[in-house]
């Protein structure tokens, strides 16, 4: 028994929008790395500081 063709289409599509979510999430999880790199010849408690908002836009971005 096989698979109907509107799940399938609708896997189809959902794996086109994958990659480009996927690339869409690193891209935006490095700029927290730039970040720290930025602040990291201020001092330690700039780079916590930077650390703590990358941290908190991450859970904003999970859900």
């Amino acid at each position: 028994m096989g698979t109907p063709a509107s799940l399938q289409f609708d896997r189809k599509r959902i794996l086109r929008l994958m990659f480009p979510l996927f690339l869409d999430t690193m891209l935006v999880s490095s700029i927290g790395i730039v970040n720290s790199a930025m602040v990291s010849s201020i001092g330690e408690a700039a780079v916590s500081g930077v650390s703590l908002a990358n941290s908190i836009g991450n859970i904003l971005i999970i859900f």
